[in-house]
């Protein structure tokens, strides 16, 4: 394990050919218009980036309230997903100390649904015609004290 605190450890955190460090502004621009999801000035993200600067994942936060953020995720590159989530999950829960990391996925998303639920998430709510007239949102959560990727870093 690398030592200091997330934050440090997020900054020396190297797997394969990428690294994992804190998104730049201009990177999270880049992700609101990869994934089309505008962003407040408030969003902070953590990128899986290759050596020559091409972002391979990046996970950003945003609409912060006292105890809880929507988190949003975009893949170019499956493989960097674990190493990224890993940080992302312990820089969200532990450095800013919030509870509830909040999403929403379109209900014909099945892809996005799988993958939320193998990250831990669970369905908190569905909002019929969320997304469009016949076309359900569902909101997902995951909190502090089931993350299994707090404990995977605790005990791997």
């Amino acid at each position: 394990m690398i030592g200091g605190t997330p934050a440090e450890q997020i900054s020396a955190a190297r797997h394969a050919n990428f690294s994992v460090r804190a998104a730049t502004p201009g990177e999270r621009q880049w992700f609101s218009e990869h994934v089309g999801i505008p962003l407040t000035d408030m969003a902070r993200g953590i990128a899986a980036v290759r050596d020559d600067g091409a972002i391979r994942a990046m996970c950003v936060f945003d609409m912060w309230t006292r105890n809880a953020a929507y988190g949003h995720l975009a893949v170019i590159e499956p493989i960097a997903v674990r190493q990224l989530m890993r940080w992302a999950f312990r820089w969200f829960f532990l450095e800013t100390g919030k509870g509830v990391l909040l999403g929403s996925v379109r209900a014909s998303n099945a892809k996005a649904l799988r993958l939320n639920k193998h990250l831990g998430f669970r369905e908190a709510h569905r909002v019929k015609d969320g997304t469009k007239e016949g076309e359900d949102m569902i909101l997902m959560e995951m909190r502090r004290e089931e993350c299994k990727w707090l404990k995977e870093a605790c005990h791997g």
